[in-house]
């Protein structure tokens, strides 16, 4: 191993799971082992949730989840928009197609007026 890893290791420990004598603390040593435990169980559901199943070890880096999580979101963001662009679509349609009727109607509706203006313009 590192003998940096080791070290910083050693510090970081010291003060958690030894007594002041040196000796090892049992009862704490347990208390930090049903920590890890606890999160060697959690960590990878939080992993499964963000990154749609892509990740479900606790041993990723941070930079590795969050890379993923952002991968995953970007690709749920594109979806919802290409959602959002074919309902528009849709409701463009729609109304285009409402003021093609609207259109046709009207233009009927001129016609025969104009047809009977041109009668009454006849008849007198």
């Amino acid at each position: 191993m590192n003998k940096n890893f080791n070290k910083e290791s050693d510090e970081f420990w010291a003060d958690i799971i030894e007594n002041k004598d040196g000796s090892l603390n049992k009862e704490q040593i347990y208390k930090e082992l049903r920590d890890y435990y606890f999160l060697m169980k959690q960590v990878p559901e939080v992993y499964c949730a963000i990154t749609n199943n892509a990740l479900s070890y606790t041993t990723y880096s941070a930079k590795t989840v969050i890379s993923v999580y952002e991968d995953c979101l970007g690709k749920e963001i594109e979806t919802a928009i290409e959602d959002e662009k074919e309902i528009w679509n849709d409701e463009h349609n729609e109304i285009v197609d409402k003021l093609k009727e609207e259109n046709e109607f009207l233009t009927s509706y001129i016609e025969s007026l104009t047809k009977c203006v041109a009668r009454n313009e006849v008849e007198d």
